[in-house]
């Protein structure tokens, strides 16, 4: 093999930015999910479409509030470049952190896995994005590739296969 590397470039569009409109419509509510109270503001083209996402919430732990606070800003970044609110939906819903939580305040959404769970749900249910499943039950289990068996002094990872 010669030490000359060919170098590949690739050209990627994209989408061109469309900025909220001033003022904007949206939806305002908040949602208690495993007892940590949420925030959620969004923003909306004249259409109809989500073109921004916030999310706050109570919690004590910063790491918690700035991470839900991250993923929306992200997630407002790519709606306003053209990404479509299904594609977040697909992506976050039935993001598992915890055991199964308690939804309160919004009819369709009883049990979410995470908090962004919860979030995701609660907009494809308003956004009127086509899912696919009941939203208010909670995902299917996968059963894991392997199965960890304590030993002596340590865990062995068995293939279950």
């Amino acid at each position: 093999m010669s030490g000359e590397g060919k170098e590949i470039t690739q050209e990627f569009k994209r989408s061109a930015h469309e900025p909220p409109p001033m003022p904007r419509k949206g939806i305002v509510t908040t949602l208690t999910v495993g007892g940590v109270e949420i925030s959620i503001r969004t923003g909306e083209y004249e259409d109809g479409r989500i073109c921004e996402l916030h999310v706050d919430n109570n919690h004590p732990d910063l790491n918690l509030r700035r991470s839900l606070g991250s993923v929306s800003r992200m997630i407002t970044v790519g709606l306003q470049h053209g990404t479509p609110l299904k594609a977040f939906v697909d992506e976050y819903a039935h993001s598992k952190n915890v055991r199964h939580l308690k939804v309160d305040g919004h009819p369709d959404v009883k049990l979410a896995h995470s908090l962004m769970d919860a979030v995701m749900h609660m907009l494809a249910v308003e956004y009127r994005v086509n899912y696919g499943a009941h939203l208010a039950l909670p995902a299917p289990e996968k059963k894991p590739a392997w199965k960890p068996h304590i030993i002596a002094g340590g865990l062995e990872m068995k293939d279950l296969k």
